[in-house]
């Protein structure tokens, strides 16, 4: 009988790596027991003995260093030490009660440390918010272009250090990320902490998001400029809470430049990028601020230090009354699947039908078993022609009794109709998307 069996080991349980060093710790404990009572001599029993104790110790090591490595906290860049956000929630009672010590963040999802009395503590729609980044006051076509759709509330909080580090390019001489780029411009750098909530299910979606779906749709934005170097992607949990975090740590280099009137050699804008996972809202931090090199600057030293205790404070708001809300937000996204339906549904019926038409154009439609296929595709479509409110189309209702047909055996005008419909001979189903509610008028 094999060792597993004696042990009554079901190996088909056996399901990850910590189980397998498990199973083997225990193979190579009885064997290694089995060595110790078989031994001639008190030598052979100590090495017996000392090997038990090594292999015992070595999964130890292991269990343990696995565990502390699956709990961590991110680093902002330059620190050595952990940023502790999330350390407790708060109930909604707290975050209404809190004192001048405290700034509640936006729509009360959480609340952090005041900042220094010399700090701009602000609440920034996107728009408002890139505008602050540029260090521009007002701009229309900047609102415009930044803007969100209707239906998406997002409000950012947005805190800033009066410590300013004005950065003018010597043109021709100074590196961007290590190239030479054609530029003048001037640009403005203050330690700032920007957090941002993103609800799990948005108004105008009928999905809920992810972590990382949020992170990525946010992060996309900032890359898009072309100036900051992606580094490092950095994911785990929160020791002391066990909440998921994801963080991207960006930075933009440049070398001989002025930086307030002075002549460096290097000068590093960081960015870094962190998630923290909630039950139905995350949250996103931005933080921005300058390095120098090998050099210390201690105005902007002290900033950082300020920007790590801020988030360290922080305090999301706990969940509350979690079951009414998950069904508060599934009916809202029913409720968003219907407007979807009632306003786009027959243009994105069309619009699939013309994209699976146009996929299947080369298909041989003698053939049994490609033909078998695309009927099991084209079928999903009578209930979803139903849905949005298709019943009575005559080239639909045509469509579907010779696809009943060609399931019963008589394939010969399905095979037909749907090389008419490749052709566009009858342009039977080619729905404009410019005019949705007329182009599917019988012909």
């Amino acid at each position: 009988m094999a060792l597993a069996d004696k042990l009554s080991i079901n190996l088909k349980d056996i399901k990850n790596i910590k189980q397998v060093w498990i199973v083997l710790l225990i193979v190579i404990e009885v064997s290694l027991g089995s060595w110790l009572l078989l031994a001639t001599d008190s030598g052979e029993r100590i090495a017996a003995g000392l090997v038990m104790v090594a292999s015992l110790w070595l999964f130890l090591h292991y269990v343990t260093k696995s565990e502390s490595t699956a709990a961590t906290n991110p680093k902002i860049v330059g620190f050595d030490q952990e940023i502790k956000p999330a350390k407790r929630e708060v109930s909604q009672a707290e975050i209404e009660a809190t004192s001048s010590q405290k700034v509640v963040g936006a729509k009360g999802t959480f609340r952090i440390n005041t900042p220094p009395e010399d700090w701009d503590v602000k609440l920034l729609s996107i728009p408002e918010l890139a505008l602050a980044n540029m260090e521009i006051e007002d701009d229309p076509e900047i609102m415009k272009q930044f803007a969100l759709p209707e239906n998406v509330d997002i409000t950012t909080t947005f805190i800033q250090s009066p410590n300013t580090l004005s950065l003018i390019p010597i043109p021709g001489e100074t590196l961007i990320n290590g190239n030479k780029i054609p530029t003048a411009l001037e640009t403005i750098v203050k330690a700032q902490l920007t957090i941002i909530p993103f609800e799990k299910i948005m108004e105008d979606s009928l999905t809920e998001t992810t972590l990382a779906q949020n992170m990525i749709s946010f992060t996309t934005g900032v890359l898009n400029s072309g100036l900051l170097k992606f580094n490092t992607i950095e994911n785990g949990t929160l020791k002391e809470t066990g909440k998921e975090f994801i963080q991207f740590n960006l930075q933009q280099k440049l070398n001989y430049m002025m930086a307030n009137d002075k002549k460096v050699d290097e000068v590093e804008i960081n960015m870094t990028i962190f998630g923290i996972e909630g039950t139905l809202i995350d949250h996103i931090f931005l933080i921005r601020y300058p390095t120098f090199g090998k050099e210390k600057q201690d105005a902007f030293e002290k900033d950082r230090e300020i920007l790590m205790h801020l988030v360290d404070s922080f305090e999301p708001l706990r969940a509350i009354d979690l079951e009414r809300k998950k069904a508060e937000a599934k009916s809202r996204a029913e409720a968003n699947y219907q407007a979807q339906i009632n306003q786009y549904g027959k243009q994105y019926f069309y619009r699939e039908i013309v994209f699976l038409t146009k996929k299947y154009k080369n298909i041989d439609l003698e053939s049994l078993e490609q033909r078998s296929r695309l009927l099991k595709i084209l079928r999903p479509f009578e209930k979803f022609a139903s849905q949005v409110g298709l019943d009575d189309e005559p080239n639909l209702n045509i469509l579907w009794e010779c696809m009943r047909k060609a399931e019963k055996g008589d394939a010969k005008d399905f095979n037909t109709f749907f090389a008419q419909m490749i052709a566009g001979a009858e342009n039977t189903l080619s729905e404009s998307e410019e005019n949705p509610e007329t182009a599917h008028d019988g012909q």
